[in-house]
């Protein structure tokens, strides 16, 4: 366990409660080095298909915050197999997508608002 005394909902089978009772989960992850290996290292051989499991539970909200552009991203969640996140954070923070009607569509709220420290 990581840092505290309960077991995280997923392994105490509190995600299989009727919707109603349970918590959503919001998980943010990166991808290089986090969710696929970069570099030398190598993946451990369990960790998509555990991580595609967790992200199975309509209790989870999956974000990917990653230094990629949006074009990267997707490449990389195909060629990974990886379970489809509902928003994108992506260029280093700079841009945000959300998947609305199966297409990633930017978050101009976040655009406008970056924009003047940007020069955009």
């Amino acid at each position: 366990m990581s840092g505290n005394d309960q077991d995280p909902e997923w392994e105490t089978g509190s995600m299989d409660r009727p919707e109603k009772e349970r918590q959503s989960v919001l998980l943010c992850c990166d991808l290089d080095r986090t969710l696929i290996p970069n570099g030398i290292s190598l993946e451990s051989p369990e960790a998509r298909p555990r991580f595609r499991g967790l992200c199975a539970h309509s209790a989870v909200q999956l974000i990917m915050v990653t230094g990629r552009h949006l074009d990267l991203v997707t490449e990389a969640i195909d060629y990974w197999q990886l379970p489809m996140p509902q928003f994108i954070i992506g260029d280093v923070g700079t841009s945000i997508y959300a998947l609305t009607d199966d297409k990633w569509r930017p978050w101009q709220h976040w655009a406008a608002e970056i924009a003047p420290d940007w020069g955009g």
